[in-house]
């Protein structure tokens, strides 16, 4: 397990190393020392190198003389990733997440549906190289077609010297991602059966069970892990009906009530029963702590549910962050709350 979690440090550290993808123009938040600035080849965006991250994930070269290949698209590029060749023989493949919505006077509903509205929820058919792979989150599908031409042009190359694995993460919205880039990369290049593996940090439930069983028939969620801290919320959303997070939600008003549960309806009927996750799951406590033989029902919602019944939103947005919550879970390898 301290293996697996050494890995999942480099995988948190590369989805944060992610984030430092910003359109021209952004103002980057404050955090470790910036080593330099390197703008993108389009010259519409630019790349932070931030050496506390970058040499976390152990690229071939270090911080000081490297910077890993970096892309950014979509409507005021909110799509992003990066791909680099590591020092163990390994290729990494990290997916930014979503720019974190403000979250002002403690209004939750605001936050979620900010959340929410950076993709289309519905499902949309997913056939990755003509295999057909059941249906998933229409936002997320685009998003990484969006930005699979340059990934897979920038990948294919470091293959021929890869002695190791194609290692895919992200956080958040690009936890979400992992999984549909992971099947493409499979059908891509079927040689790689067995040398992908996945790691999604706070992944928003992103496809069917359609889906879910050929990613299992082609040996991927074998190769998944998914982990989530104590109050964060968006592991469960956009809808997730096996842990049916809205049914703990406290609505303003009957109003507001029917208002949500009239989309969240319509949701489930369209998706027919809600998304559902892969892979094997790995869960924190508030203190970052691992927390052995958790279980999504019996700890992760029922943290969640707590925390919406005594009010704590902020605490529920704190709990998603890449940086101050899901990075110490990693720092250096976690400790078990039951030792």
């Amino acid at each position: 397990m301290s293996d697996h979690f050494a890995m999942a440090a480099r995988m948190i550290n590369a989805s944060i190393c992610a984030y430092n993808i910003f359109e021209n123009g952004a103002k980057p938040p404050p955090g470790p020392p910036v080593d330099r600035e390197v703008p993108s080849a389009a010259a519409d965006s630019f790349y932070q190198v931030v050496p506390a991250y970058q040499d976390a994930v152990g690229f071939a070269s270090p911080a000081s003389d490297y910077t890993p290949a970096f892309f950014a698209c979509g409507s005021d590029h909110t799509d992003a990733a990066l791909v680099g060749p590591m020092a163990d023989g390994n290729v990494v493949v990290a997916i930014r997440g979503t720019i974190p919505p403000s979250f002002q006077d403690n209004d939750l509903m605001a936050w979620i549906t900010d959340w929410i509205n950076d993709a289309k929820i519905v499902p949309h058919s997913w056939d990755p190289v003509g295999t057909h792979y059941g249906h998933v989150e229409h936002g997320f599908g685009d998003a990484t077609k969006a930005l699979w031409p340059w990934i897979q042009a920038t990948l294919a190359p470091l293959l021929a010297d890869m002695s190791g694995t194609v290692l895919v993460t992200g956080h958040s919205k690009g936890g979400a991602m992992t999984y549909l880039v992971a099947s493409l990369i499979r059908e891509t290049w079927p040689e790689l059966d067995g040398r992908i593996e996945v790691h999604a940090f706070a992944p928003a439930v992103a496809f069917d069970r359609g889906f879910l069983k050929v990613y299992t028939a082609k040996g991927l969620a074998d190769k998944t892990t998914r982990y989530q801290v104590e109050n964060d919320i968006v592991p469960f959303l956009p809808f997730w009906s096996d842990a049916n997070v809205w049914s703990k939600i406290e609505f303003s008003g009957w109003a507001h009530e029917l208002e949500w549960t009239a989309a969240v309806e319509a949701f489930r009927m369209a998706t027919g029963g809600g998304y559902t996750v892969a892979g094997a799951f790995r869960y924190f406590d508030s203190a970052h702590d691992f927390v052995p033989d958790a279980r999504v029902d019996t700890s992760a919602l029922v943290a969640v549910g707590e925390a919406l019944e005594a009010k704590k939103y902020s605490l529920i947005a704190d709990a998603h962050s890449a940086v101050n919550s899901y990075l110490p879970c990693f720092s250096p390898v976690p400790k078990s709350s039951a030792a």
